[in-house]
């Protein structure tokens, strides 16, 4: 190793990136493996040797490694050394936010796909109690899709009045007179990066230095960003406003509200541009307007044509009164007695001359501005007409609009209760059918398992008009865990039998995110798409959400929740309400009494999304093949938590496990849409921290069959 070589922990640094306040970053590798290449913050003294900010930096450390964000870059190491801390990232070749802000070039829909994940990330991270303090473009990295990566989240500290590093013109004001760094000083900066891509411009002048700027800031004396922009939606120049507040209590409590309003904002925007007029009406105001201005034109030439014939008729007259002068002079002075006779008679008549000449311009002019006016009412006059026709159409329309719409809400209610009266009827016989088919399937088991085969082993949760299926699985018995003879995953070891006494419900998709909004009112995921798999919930979300349905469905709620220093929670295996499926249940759903690798299929692509074919997001549920029961998604798309913890497996046969007592994490199985194929097996076993939320984690319903 060279001389000069510089090294930190285990990293190699290779060359200094660019400087901050917090310190400066590195290109770094590992002496192993120098190909691989990492980014490497390294942290001032003034931070390292401060021992309430080594307490600050560890805390982050700790609480930011349960979170895997979409829109944050995750760190793959803290260093702690003596006098010196660094966090590592992964290294990505991307510019910064800083090099493309005030460049003014995007729309509101750029701004919105680029802030977007950013948005929700930090508001995840501020309900935990967590800030970022230096939420500035030189922290932010554009994405190759064009969406934003927050770097460094957590490493600032209070600002000092003296750090005048470019990153304070995004400061909220009471990061930088008190020294605060809060939840509400984060959205005062996003809105500020929103405002700049807007806008073009920071909210001050240009050539306005930082100390102007922090004056301003501290005055309450920004620009409003309607100084930059010349159209701006009202609703989105209040939003904005609030968020740059002097005061954090008038700011967004989010910066998803910020972006939601954006997202309306845009929508407005492309309605109105497509509400517009009828294609045949609008030709037809053209042509008028057109046919007006040809009028205005003609006119405007004619009465240049009339002051260019007045003009040079009084040229004429000048030129006539001097060649007559002229010629009176001459002959005054030849003829001087005669000529003062001729004279007084001429300048006689050149008095009625003029008089003639004024007459006639005082006789023209009026006429020639009176038509000048007439014309301009009449242009006036009929563009009005045009417009108040056009308003009384889009009126009209939009009358009609709302008629039709009414009709067919009253067309479809009436339809929907038909619908009802006939339905409620069957469903009473079907659950008298149900209650007799029970109680002789406790004395032929056999009849479970042939009827977990047949469409009317189906169910159907329905809230408002959000419906999710449920199919009726047969007891039976199965072998768990890996059955691979070549390179076994030894966690899923040793593969044991497992028995189930009886039948159960298990719903056919993960609990989508329009089912999961209808029933406790919100949607927490990242790639919000109604018919995707709701996830950013944590093990605790998904059992609240199982005794809300239960509640809404008139059954008692399976578990216990009790609200302590830690929560605890029980189930209650007496009672009949929704559930998360346990460990055995899933595995025993997913294989379906089949020897598939996968659930359904050996070949992966066949029944799941993966890392090899997702692109990186979560998709749409039930758009690949079922398992042999009907069962979709249970291989990749999201993990699904089950009720147990981790714990080891026994070698001895089990009846209705329910898992260890106490364990690690709770278990997740079934793979994501960022997983390799190695992963996805029905046999593997994931498991996390029950508060860990990510937008690769959701869930599934179970229920006894009673």
């Amino acid at each position: 190793m060279a001389e000069d070589t510089q090294v930190f922990g285990t990293y190699i640094l290779e060359k200094k990136l660019h400087k901050s306040m917090e310190g400066a970053s590195y290109l770094a590798h590992k002496p192993e493996n120098p190909k691989k290449k990492f980014f490497l913050k390294k942290l001032l003294p003034d931070y390292s040797l401060n021992a309430a900010y080594r307490k600050h930096f560890e805390y982050y450390a700790d609480r930011m490694r349960a979170f895997h964000l979409q829109g944050i870059l995750s760190p793959v190491e803290y260093i702690f050394e003596a006098r010196e801390l660094g966090v590592v990232y992964p290294f990505i070749d991307r510019p910064l936010l800083a090099d493309i802000i005030k460049k003014g070039d995007k729309s509101l829909e750029d701004i919105s796909h680029m802030f977007t994940p950013m948005s929700g990330s930090l508001d995840i991270l501020h309900e935990q109690g967590l800030v970022h303090g230096a939420l500035h473009p030189s922290n932010i990295m554009v994405k190759e899709d064009g969406s934003l990566l927050l770097l460094n989240m957590g490493i600032c500290r209070e600002t000092q009045w003296m750090d005048f590093f470019p990153e304070l013109f995004c400061r909220a004001p009471e990061q930088i007179f008190e020294r605060k760094n809060t939840a509400q000083a984060d959205r005062y900066c996003f809105g500020t990066m929103i405002y700049a891509f807007i806008a073009g411009s920071f909210p001050w002048p240009d050539k306005t230095t930082l100390e102007e700027s922090l004056e301003m800031r501290r005055n309450d004396s920004i620009l409003s960003i309607s100084s930059f922009v010349y159209s701006i939606d009202p609703e989105l120049l209040v939003a904005i406003t609030k968020m740059l507040s002097l005061h954090p209590a008038e700011r967004l409590s989010s910066c998803t509200d910020l972006i939601n309003i954006l997202d309306k904002a845009m929508l407005r925007v492309e309605e109105s541009s497509e509400l517009g007029i009828p294609p045949e009406e609008l030709k037809r105001i053209q042509e008028e307007v057109d046919r007006l201005d040809q009028e205005l034109s003609k006119l405007e030439k004619k009465i240049a044509s009339y002051d260019l014939r007045i003009k040079q008729a009084m040229q004429d007259k000048d030129q006539s009164l001097q060649r007559i002068q002229q010629k009176t002079k001459s002959i005054q002075e030849k003829y001087s007695p005669q000529i003062i006779e001729a004279e007084q008679r001429f300048n006689k008549h050149k008095k009625t001359k003029l008089t003639f000449f004024e007459q006639i311009q005082a006789r023209f002019s009026p006429k020639i501005r009176e038509e000048k006016l007439e014309k301009k009412k009449l242009l006036e006059e009929e563009w009005i007409r045009l417009s108040t026709e056009r308003n009384e159409a889009i009126i009209k329309e939009n009358t009609r609009v709302e008629q039709e719409k009414e009709g067919i809400m009253l067309t479809f209610r009436r339809a929907t209760d038909k619908v009802r009266n006939v339905l409620d009827p069957l469903r009473e016989k079907y659950q008298e059918i149900e209650e007799k088919f029970f109680e002789y399937g406790e004395l032929n088991p056999r009849l479970l398992g042939f009827r977990a085969k047949k469409r009317f082993s189906f169910a159907t949760i329905k809230v408002g008009n959000i419906c999710e299926d449920m199919k009726l699985l047969p007891s039976g018995v199965f072998q768990m865990g890996d059955s691979r003879a070549l390179n076994p995953d030894p966690d899923s070891l040793p593969q044991h039998e497992v028995s189930f006494a009886k039948a159960f419900w298990i719903s056919l998709l993960p609990v989508t995110q329009e089912f999961y909004r209808s029933v406790v009112g919100k949607n927490p995921s990242f790639q919000k798409h109604p018919k995707n798999p709701v996830e950013m919930v944590t093990w605790y979300d998904a059992v609240r959400f199982c005794n809300t349905l239960s509640l809404r469905e008139g059954l008692n709620p399976v578990y216990d929740i009790i609200e302590e220093e830690e929560l605890i929670v029980k189930w209650n295996q007496n009672e009949s309400g929704y559930r998360l499926p346990t460990e055995a249940e899933w595995e025993y759903a997913a294989r379906a009494d089949s020897d598939y690798l996968y659930a359904g299929s050996n070949r992966a692509n066949e029944v799941s999304w993966t890392s090899k074919n997702s692109q990186g997001v979560s998709h749409a549920v039930g758009k690949k093949k079922p398992n042999v029961w009907g069962l979709y998604d249970m291989s990749g798309n999201v993990w699904e938590w089950c009720w147990d913890w981790k714990g080891p497996y026994k070698k001895n046969s089990a009846a209705d496990p329910i898992g260890a007592k106490e364990g690690n994490g709770r278990i997740f199985r079934g793979g994501s849409f960022l997983v390799k194929e190695d992963i996805l097996p029905v046999s593997h076993r994931g498991f996390e921290n029950p508060n860990m939320r990510a937008e690769t984690v959701g869930f599934r319903l179970v229920r006894d069959a009673r």
